[in-house]
Protein backbone atom coordinates (compact mmCIF):
# COMPACT_ATOMS: atom_id res chain seq x y z
CA UNK A 1 0.00 0.00 0.00
CA UNK A 2 1.08 3.72 -0.67
CA UNK A 3 0.04 6.57 1.55
CA UNK A 4 -2.20 9.08 -1.00
CA UNK A 5 -2.97 12.63 -0.21
CA UNK A 6 -5.83 14.49 -2.13
CA UNK A 7 -3.14 16.54 -3.96
CA UNK A 8 -0.07 14.61 -3.13
CA UNK A 9 1.85 18.03 -3.64
CA UNK A 10 1.54 17.88 -7.37
CA UNK A 11 3.16 21.10 -8.98
CA UNK A 12 4.46 21.93 -5.55
CA UNK A 13 7.17 20.10 -5.67
CA UNK A 14 6.57 18.55 -2.53
CA UNK A 15 7.76 14.93 -1.20
CA UNK A 16 5.43 14.45 0.88
CA UNK A 17 1.50 14.17 0.64
CA UNK A 18 -0.71 17.06 2.68
CA UNK A 19 -2.84 14.27 4.14
CA UNK A 20 -2.74 10.50 3.74
CA UNK A 21 -4.88 7.49 3.54
CA UNK A 22 -3.99 4.09 2.92
CA UNK A 23 -5.29 2.06 -0.36
CA UNK A 24 -3.57 -0.11 -2.65
CA UNK A 25 -1.36 0.75 -5.63
CA UNK A 26 -3.23 -1.14 -7.89
CA UNK A 27 -6.78 -2.57 -8.83
CA UNK A 28 -7.55 -5.01 -5.59
CA UNK A 29 -9.83 -7.51 -7.56
CA UNK A 30 -8.55 -9.70 -10.34
CA UNK A 31 -9.54 -8.00 -13.84
CA UNK A 32 -10.02 -4.89 -12.51
CA UNK A 33 -10.74 -1.64 -13.71
CA UNK A 34 -9.28 -0.86 -16.86
CA UNK A 35 -9.48 2.15 -19.41
CA UNK A 36 -11.93 4.78 -18.68
CA UNK A 37 -14.11 5.05 -15.89
CA UNK A 38 -17.41 7.64 -15.60
CA UNK A 39 -18.36 9.52 -12.93
CA UNK A 40 -21.44 11.44 -13.68
CA UNK A 41 -21.66 14.85 -12.28
CA UNK A 42 -25.25 16.70 -12.23
CA UNK A 43 -24.93 20.60 -11.33
CA UNK A 44 -26.61 24.12 -12.19
CA UNK A 45 -24.64 25.68 -14.90
CA UNK A 46 -28.01 27.07 -15.93
CA UNK A 47 -30.33 28.68 -13.76
CA UNK A 48 -29.91 30.71 -10.27
CA UNK A 49 -27.01 29.02 -9.30
CA UNK A 50 -25.02 28.94 -12.44
CA UNK A 51 -22.11 30.90 -11.33
CA UNK A 52 -21.65 28.15 -7.96
CA UNK A 53 -22.16 25.74 -10.55
CA UNK A 54 -19.35 26.52 -12.77
CA UNK A 55 -17.35 27.40 -9.91
CA UNK A 56 -17.99 23.74 -8.55
CA UNK A 57 -17.42 22.14 -11.73
CA UNK A 58 -14.48 23.59 -11.94
CA UNK A 59 -13.58 22.36 -9.06
CA UNK A 60 -14.66 18.85 -9.85
CA UNK A 61 -12.28 18.69 -13.08
CA UNK A 62 -9.55 20.03 -11.04
CA UNK A 63 -10.07 17.00 -8.50
CA UNK A 64 -10.24 14.51 -11.39
CA UNK A 65 -7.29 15.37 -13.54
CA UNK A 66 -5.37 15.30 -9.77
CA UNK A 67 -6.22 12.14 -9.19
CA UNK A 68 -5.63 10.99 -12.85
CA UNK A 69 -2.31 12.24 -12.10
CA UNK A 70 -2.12 10.03 -9.21
CA UNK A 71 -3.01 7.06 -10.59
CA UNK A 72 -0.66 7.09 -13.60
CA UNK A 73 2.01 7.47 -10.50
CA UNK A 74 0.74 4.23 -9.19
CA UNK A 75 1.11 2.98 -12.32
CA UNK A 76 -3.23 2.33 -11.91
CA UNK A 77 -4.34 0.78 -15.77
CA UNK A 78 -7.49 3.33 -15.99
CA UNK A 79 -8.23 6.73 -16.08
CA UNK A 80 -11.47 8.74 -14.09
CA UNK A 81 -13.86 10.68 -16.78
CA UNK A 82 -16.74 12.62 -16.46
CA UNK A 83 -19.96 12.99 -17.82
CA UNK A 84 -21.45 16.41 -16.87
CA UNK A 85 -24.97 17.26 -16.81
CA UNK A 86 -26.65 20.80 -16.34
CA UNK A 87 -29.54 20.74 -13.92
CA UNK A 88 -30.74 24.40 -14.49
CA UNK A 89 -31.09 24.72 -10.99
CA UNK A 90 -34.54 22.76 -11.20
CA UNK A 91 -35.76 19.85 -9.07
CA UNK A 92 -37.46 17.83 -12.25
CA UNK A 93 -34.66 18.69 -14.52
CA UNK A 94 -32.06 17.02 -11.98
CA UNK A 95 -33.99 13.56 -11.91
CA UNK A 96 -34.28 13.58 -15.57
CA UNK A 97 -30.29 14.46 -16.13
CA UNK A 98 -29.71 11.45 -13.52
CA UNK A 99 -32.11 9.26 -15.25
CA UNK A 100 -30.16 9.62 -18.68
CA UNK A 101 -26.77 9.07 -16.43
CA UNK A 102 -28.33 5.73 -15.47
CA UNK A 103 -29.39 4.85 -18.97
CA UNK A 104 -25.99 4.82 -19.77
CA UNK A 105 -24.57 2.35 -17.03
CA UNK A 106 -23.31 5.50 -15.21
CA UNK A 107 -24.12 4.89 -11.26
CA UNK A 108 -21.69 6.83 -9.29
CA UNK A 109 -22.41 10.20 -9.55
CA UNK A 110 -21.10 13.91 -7.81
CA UNK A 111 -24.34 15.94 -7.25
CA UNK A 112 -26.05 17.32 -7.20
CA UNK A 113 -25.39 20.49 -5.76
CA UNK A 114 -29.04 21.67 -4.03
CA UNK A 115 -30.92 20.30 -1.58
CA UNK A 116 -34.22 20.55 -3.85
CA UNK A 117 -32.40 18.23 -6.30
CA UNK A 118 -31.42 15.55 -3.83
CA UNK A 119 -34.93 15.74 -2.58
CA UNK A 120 -36.34 15.06 -5.85
CA UNK A 121 -33.84 12.60 -7.14
CA UNK A 122 -33.05 10.46 -4.00
CA UNK A 123 -35.63 8.17 -4.46
CA UNK A 124 -34.86 6.97 -7.88
CA UNK A 125 -31.02 7.06 -6.77
CA UNK A 126 -32.26 4.81 -3.96
CA UNK A 127 -33.84 2.26 -5.94
CA UNK A 128 -31.42 1.89 -9.14
CA UNK A 129 -28.50 1.47 -7.26
CA UNK A 130 -27.05 4.44 -7.36
CA UNK A 131 -25.05 6.89 -5.43
CA UNK A 132 -24.59 10.26 -4.99
CA UNK A 133 -21.87 12.67 -3.29
CA UNK A 134 -22.59 16.23 -2.89
CA UNK A 135 -20.59 19.29 -2.62
CA UNK A 136 -23.08 21.47 -0.91
CA UNK A 137 -26.79 20.26 -0.22
CA UNK A 138 -27.19 20.77 3.30
CA UNK A 139 -31.20 20.02 4.46
CA UNK A 140 -31.50 18.60 7.92
CA UNK A 141 -34.27 16.60 6.27
CA UNK A 142 -31.79 14.60 4.30
CA UNK A 143 -29.87 13.73 6.65
CA UNK A 144 -30.90 10.04 6.52
CA UNK A 145 -28.89 6.94 7.19
CA UNK A 146 -28.65 4.20 4.81
CA UNK A 147 -29.83 5.80 1.72
CA UNK A 148 -27.82 6.86 -1.26
CA UNK A 149 -26.86 10.25 -0.69
CA UNK A 150 -24.11 11.69 0.70
CA UNK A 151 -23.01 15.21 1.59
CA UNK A 152 -20.17 16.33 2.16
CA UNK A 153 -21.22 19.46 4.05
CA UNK A 154 -22.52 19.44 7.82
CA UNK A 155 -26.41 19.45 7.28
CA UNK A 156 -28.02 23.05 7.76
CA UNK A 157 -28.93 22.52 11.93
CA UNK A 158 -24.81 23.54 12.19
CA UNK A 159 -24.92 26.66 9.93
CA UNK A 160 -28.47 27.58 11.23
CA UNK A 161 -26.92 27.33 14.93
CA UNK A 162 -23.85 29.41 13.83
CA UNK A 163 -25.52 31.67 12.04
CA UNK A 164 -28.17 32.38 15.06
CA UNK A 165 -25.12 32.47 17.07
CA UNK A 166 -23.37 35.30 14.61
CA UNK A 167 -26.63 37.19 15.13
CA UNK A 168 -26.87 37.18 18.78
CA UNK A 169 -23.38 38.41 18.96
CA UNK A 170 -24.38 41.62 17.16
CA UNK A 171 -26.79 41.84 19.73
CA UNK A 172 -29.57 41.54 18.01
CA UNK A 173 -32.75 40.78 20.05
CA UNK A 174 -35.12 40.47 17.59
CA UNK A 175 -35.09 38.49 14.58
CA UNK A 176 -37.41 38.29 11.05
CA UNK A 177 -36.25 35.35 8.99
CA UNK A 178 -37.31 35.21 4.95
CA UNK A 179 -36.42 31.92 3.22
CA UNK A 180 -37.08 30.62 -0.33
CA UNK A 181 -39.67 28.10 -0.49
CA UNK A 182 -37.96 24.82 -1.01
CA UNK A 183 -36.18 21.81 1.29
CA UNK A 184 -33.12 23.94 1.55
CA UNK A 185 -34.65 27.23 2.35
CA UNK A 186 -36.93 25.92 4.78
CA UNK A 187 -34.39 23.86 6.51
CA UNK A 188 -32.04 26.13 7.05
CA UNK A 189 -34.48 29.16 8.05
CA UNK A 190 -36.44 26.44 10.91
CA UNK A 191 -32.97 25.80 12.38
CA UNK A 192 -31.97 29.93 12.28
CA UNK A 193 -34.80 31.43 14.09
CA UNK A 194 -35.40 28.27 16.15
CA UNK A 195 -31.67 28.81 17.61
CA UNK A 196 -31.87 32.11 17.99
CA UNK A 197 -35.19 32.06 19.79
CA UNK A 198 -33.54 29.61 22.32
CA UNK A 199 -30.86 32.29 22.81
CA UNK A 200 -33.69 34.00 24.12
CA UNK A 201 -34.25 36.27 21.10
CA UNK A 202 -37.42 37.31 19.14
CA UNK A 203 -38.15 35.49 16.09
CA UNK A 204 -41.76 35.00 14.37
CA UNK A 205 -42.38 32.09 12.17
CA UNK A 206 -40.31 32.87 8.73
CA UNK A 207 -41.83 35.05 5.55
CA UNK A 208 -41.45 31.81 2.65
CA UNK A 209 -41.73 33.26 -1.01
CA UNK A 210 -41.47 31.45 -4.40
CA UNK A 211 -38.07 31.59 -5.57
CA UNK A 212 -39.56 31.36 -9.27
CA UNK A 213 -41.76 34.10 -8.44
CA UNK A 214 -41.62 37.42 -11.36
CA UNK A 215 -40.69 40.04 -8.48
CA UNK A 216 -40.12 39.94 -4.76
CA UNK A 217 -41.54 43.47 -4.42
CA UNK A 218 -44.82 42.00 -2.22
CA UNK A 219 -42.27 39.66 0.21
CA UNK A 220 -40.24 42.69 0.98
CA UNK A 221 -43.37 44.42 1.61
CA UNK A 222 -44.19 42.12 4.03
CA UNK A 223 -40.87 42.26 5.50
CA UNK A 224 -40.61 45.97 5.86
CA UNK A 225 -43.67 45.50 8.05
CA UNK A 226 -42.75 42.87 10.01
CA UNK A 227 -39.09 45.19 11.04
CA UNK A 228 -41.59 47.94 11.70
CA UNK A 229 -43.92 45.58 13.77
CA UNK A 230 -40.91 43.85 15.60
CA UNK A 231 -39.51 47.58 16.36
CA UNK A 232 -43.38 48.32 17.49
CA UNK A 233 -43.37 45.94 19.97
CA UNK A 234 -40.10 47.18 21.70
CA UNK A 235 -36.98 45.41 20.05
CA UNK A 236 -33.39 47.69 20.54
CA UNK A 237 -32.08 46.19 17.38
CA UNK A 238 -33.92 44.13 14.76
CA UNK A 239 -32.08 42.01 12.34
CA UNK A 240 -32.99 40.20 8.88
CA UNK A 241 -32.02 36.50 8.06
CA UNK A 242 -32.45 36.63 4.17
CA UNK A 243 -31.92 32.62 2.95
CA UNK A 244 -31.60 32.40 -0.36
CA UNK A 245 -29.75 31.79 -3.69
CA UNK A 246 -28.70 35.10 -6.50
CA UNK A 247 -32.19 36.34 -5.76
CA UNK A 248 -30.68 37.94 -2.78
CA UNK A 249 -29.68 40.80 -5.33
CA UNK A 250 -32.86 41.14 -6.05
CA UNK A 251 -34.21 41.24 -2.53
CA UNK A 252 -31.58 43.59 -1.95
CA UNK A 253 -32.68 45.85 -5.00
CA UNK A 254 -36.08 46.10 -4.02
CA UNK A 255 -35.07 46.67 0.16
CA UNK A 256 -33.45 50.02 -0.37
CA UNK A 257 -37.01 51.28 -1.32
CA UNK A 258 -37.80 50.71 2.24
CA UNK A 259 -36.12 52.79 4.62
CA UNK A 260 -37.57 50.64 7.50
CA UNK A 261 -35.04 47.68 5.99
CA UNK A 262 -32.20 50.25 5.24
CA UNK A 263 -31.80 50.46 8.78
CA UNK A 264 -31.57 47.52 9.68
CA UNK A 265 -28.77 44.51 9.81
CA UNK A 266 -29.18 42.25 7.69
CA UNK A 267 -27.78 38.25 7.58
CA UNK A 268 -27.43 35.46 5.26
CA UNK A 269 -25.97 31.95 4.66
CA UNK A 270 -22.82 30.79 3.11
CA UNK A 271 -25.31 30.11 -0.27
CA UNK A 272 -24.80 34.02 -0.94
CA UNK A 273 -21.15 34.62 0.96
CA UNK A 274 -18.89 35.78 -1.12
CA UNK A 275 -21.12 36.59 -3.81
CA UNK A 276 -19.70 38.68 -6.67
CA UNK A 277 -23.15 39.67 -8.17
CA UNK A 278 -23.84 41.49 -4.55
CA UNK A 279 -20.56 43.58 -4.52
CA UNK A 280 -21.20 43.84 -8.60
CA UNK A 281 -24.55 45.50 -9.01
CA UNK A 282 -24.42 49.26 -7.52
CA UNK A 283 -27.33 49.43 -5.60
CA UNK A 284 -26.94 45.77 -3.72
CA UNK A 285 -23.28 46.94 -2.79
CA UNK A 286 -24.63 50.44 -1.79
CA UNK A 287 -27.79 48.63 0.28
CA UNK A 288 -25.42 45.38 1.20
CA UNK A 289 -22.93 47.99 3.02
CA UNK A 290 -25.55 50.02 4.96
CA UNK A 291 -27.04 46.67 6.79
CA UNK A 292 -23.46 45.56 7.28
CA UNK A 293 -24.46 42.04 5.00
CA UNK A 294 -22.86 39.50 6.78
CA UNK A 295 -23.26 35.71 5.96
CA UNK A 296 -21.40 32.42 7.20
CA UNK A 297 -19.79 29.54 5.47
CA UNK A 298 -18.37 26.36 6.32
CA UNK A 299 -14.44 26.76 7.24
CA UNK A 300 -12.04 24.53 5.75
CA UNK A 301 -9.04 23.76 6.48
CA UNK A 302 -6.27 26.23 4.90
CA UNK A 303 -3.71 23.11 4.21
CA UNK A 304 -1.32 22.95 1.15
CA UNK A 305 -4.63 21.53 -0.99
CA UNK A 306 -6.99 23.89 -0.14
CA UNK A 307 -4.41 26.73 -0.89
CA UNK A 308 -3.55 25.30 -4.36
CA UNK A 309 -7.18 24.51 -5.25
CA UNK A 310 -8.25 28.10 -4.71
CA UNK A 311 -5.06 29.67 -6.41
CA UNK A 312 -6.06 27.78 -9.30
CA UNK A 313 -9.43 28.64 -9.07
CA UNK A 314 -9.53 31.97 -8.06
CA UNK A 315 -6.70 32.76 -11.26
CA UNK A 316 -9.81 31.15 -13.56
CA UNK A 317 -12.40 32.97 -12.49
CA UNK A 318 -10.92 36.29 -11.49
CA UNK A 319 -12.34 36.13 -7.92
CA UNK A 320 -12.39 33.86 -5.11
CA UNK A 321 -14.77 31.27 -5.42
CA UNK A 322 -16.82 29.94 -2.83
CA UNK A 323 -15.44 27.63 -0.22
CA UNK A 324 -18.09 24.69 -2.02
CA UNK A 325 -15.02 24.40 -4.54
CA UNK A 326 -13.11 22.35 -2.09
CA UNK A 327 -15.62 19.83 -1.46
CA UNK A 328 -16.18 19.86 -5.21
CA UNK A 329 -12.70 19.31 -5.88
CA UNK A 330 -12.65 16.59 -3.34
CA UNK A 331 -15.47 14.45 -4.43
CA UNK A 332 -13.76 12.76 -7.33
CA UNK A 333 -11.10 11.68 -5.16
CA UNK A 334 -13.12 10.07 -2.61
CA UNK A 335 -14.81 8.03 -4.92
CA UNK A 336 -11.96 7.46 -7.27
CA UNK A 337 -9.81 5.92 -4.49
CA UNK A 338 -12.62 3.92 -3.18
CA UNK A 339 -12.56 2.44 -6.53
CA UNK A 340 -8.94 1.99 -6.29
CA UNK A 341 -9.44 0.28 -3.25
CA UNK A 342 -12.10 -1.87 -4.74
CA UNK A 343 -10.38 -2.07 -7.90
CA UNK A 344 -14.38 -2.01 -9.09
CA UNK A 345 -16.66 0.78 -10.03
CA UNK A 346 -20.32 -0.92 -8.40
CA UNK A 347 -21.89 1.66 -6.96
CA UNK A 348 -23.12 -0.29 -4.33
CA UNK A 349 -19.89 -1.69 -3.20
CA UNK A 350 -18.54 2.06 -2.93
CA UNK A 351 -21.50 3.00 -1.14
CA UNK A 352 -20.79 0.58 1.30
CA UNK A 353 -17.24 1.25 1.84
CA UNK A 354 -17.71 5.59 1.27
CA UNK A 355 -17.81 6.28 5.02
CA UNK A 356 -14.75 4.36 5.69
CA UNK A 357 -12.76 5.73 2.44
CA UNK A 358 -13.95 8.91 3.91
CA UNK A 359 -12.55 8.61 7.46
CA UNK A 360 -9.06 8.04 6.12
CA UNK A 361 -9.12 10.49 3.53
CA UNK A 362 -7.38 14.30 4.07
CA UNK A 363 -8.25 16.93 1.28
CA UNK A 364 -9.09 20.34 0.39
CA UNK A 365 -11.75 20.74 3.68
CA UNK A 366 -9.04 18.77 5.77
CA UNK A 367 -10.68 15.86 7.49
CA UNK A 368 -13.79 14.10 5.74
CA UNK A 369 -15.30 12.41 8.39
CA UNK A 370 -18.55 11.33 8.20
CA UNK A 371 -21.81 10.88 10.51
CA UNK A 372 -23.87 8.01 10.67
CA UNK A 373 -26.58 9.99 7.99
CA UNK A 374 -23.63 10.28 5.65
CA UNK A 375 -23.02 14.24 5.83
CA UNK A 376 -19.82 15.61 6.98
CA UNK A 377 -19.23 15.27 11.03
CA UNK A 378 -18.97 19.00 12.11
CA UNK A 379 -17.18 21.98 10.54
CA UNK A 380 -16.50 25.77 11.85
CA UNK A 381 -17.55 28.67 10.48
CA UNK A 382 -15.88 31.48 8.64
CA UNK A 383 -17.99 34.77 9.09
CA UNK A 384 -17.78 37.16 5.68
CA UNK A 385 -19.37 40.33 5.42
CA UNK A 386 -19.35 43.28 2.92
CA UNK A 387 -17.62 46.47 4.05
CA UNK A 388 -16.36 49.11 1.46
CA UNK A 389 -18.24 47.53 -1.47
CA UNK A 390 -15.96 44.38 -0.74
CA UNK A 391 -15.96 41.13 0.76
CA UNK A 392 -13.99 40.68 3.64
CA UNK A 393 -13.93 37.76 6.39
CA UNK A 394 -14.90 39.12 9.82
CA UNK A 395 -14.38 36.21 11.63
CA UNK A 396 -15.18 32.79 12.59
CA UNK A 397 -17.70 30.72 14.75
CA UNK A 398 -16.09 27.64 16.62
CA UNK A 399 -18.23 24.47 17.08
CA UNK A 400 -16.47 23.17 20.19
CA UNK A 401 -16.97 26.51 22.05
CA UNK A 402 -20.17 27.82 20.70
CA UNK A 403 -18.90 31.21 20.31
CA UNK A 404 -17.64 33.35 17.52
CA UNK A 405 -14.30 35.39 17.85
CA UNK A 406 -14.71 38.52 15.56
CA UNK A 407 -11.38 39.95 13.65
Amino acid sequence: AVLLGAAIGYGLGASQPAGVMTAPEAPAAPGGLEGEVTLGVLLPTTGDLSAHGEENLAGTRMGAEDFNAHLERVGAPWRMALAVEDTATNPTVALDKLAALNSRGIKVVVGPETSSAIRNIKGYSDSNGMVLLSCCSSAPTLAIPGDSAFRLVPDDSNQGHALARVIESRGVDALVTVNRGDAWGDGLSNSTYSSFASFGGTAPEPIRYNPEAPDYAATVSLLAERVAGARGDGAARVGVAMIGFAEAVHFMQSASEHDELKDTLWFGAGSTTKDPDIVGDPIAREFANAVEYTTVQVAVSNNAIYERVEERLSAEFGYVPSAFVHSSYDAPWIYGLAMLQLGSDDAGRIRDILPDVASRYYGAIGPAQLNDAGDLASANYEVWGVAGGLWERKGVYTHAADAVAWG
